[in-house]
Order: structure tokens, then sequence, then C-alpha cells
């Protein structure tokens, strides 16, 4: 079995844009899983927050985004988490590719999703 660390580097790729995450921590995926909840005997999920939730979490740079100035579009952290504004400029710019569904993907431990290349590029010793 190989699984990821959270101080792993994974690089997802689509087209001309590179997304760097990491996993989640342990208490990261507690509050990922506060998304899921039991409505009328059925698991249901809220997406726009788990997305919203998962690239907070995971993303860590970006290449491949230019900003309205055209300037290279650098993402803001603290403690390691993107900020609120950063990670809706970014869910708003992923909408229509399939990176949010593999940064999900990644969170999970798995490295294939469908349209993207994905690889590990930096494991911390």
């Amino acid at each position: 079995m190989k699984i990821l660390r959270t101080s792993d580097k994974v690089s997802i790729k689509h087209g001309e844009i590179e997304v760097i995450v990491s996993p989640p921590t342990y208490a990261q995926k507690i509050e990922l899983m506060n998304c899921f909840k039991l409505a009328e005997g059925k698991d249901t999920i809220d997406f726009l927050k788990s997305s919203l939730m998962s690239l907070k979490f995971a993303v860590k740079e970006v290449n491949g985004i230019k900003t309205h100035l055209d300037e290279d579009y650098k993402v803001e952290l603290k403690d390691g988490v993107l900020s609120d504004d950063c990670a809706s400029e970014l869910l708003s710019a992923f909408a229509n590719t399939p990176l949010i569904g593999a940064i999900s993907t990644v969170q999970a431990g798995i490295l294939d999703f469908d349209g993207v290349d994905i690889k590990v590029i930096n494991r911390p010793s």
C-alpha cells in the first residue's frame, strides 16, 4: 500500500494550468466530512462547501493563471491554508475544468483522475 503524507506536494496539470496541492490533515478531513449530512434517511453533501474547503486545505500554489492586470496569480496562504477570497477566486476559475474533482481525488489519496496529469513532485524527508 502506498500513502501520501500531509507534507507531500502533488502536481495536478490540466492544459496550461498547474495546481500544487498537499493531502489534508486528519483535522481537515473531519471538517470535510462535516459537509456530508443525513437528510430524509439519505447521505447528502453540500457540494459547494465541500469544493471550497477542498481548495482551501489542498492548494499550495498555482501556475498558468493570470490576473486581469496580466500578472501571475499568487495564492494567499495563512498557516498553510488558502484565504477565503483566494479559495473563492480559484473555485470560480476552476468551475468548468476537471481540477476540482482531481483535487478532491488527491485528498482521498488517489493519484488518478481522467483529463489531468497527477504526480508526486516533492517528498520531504
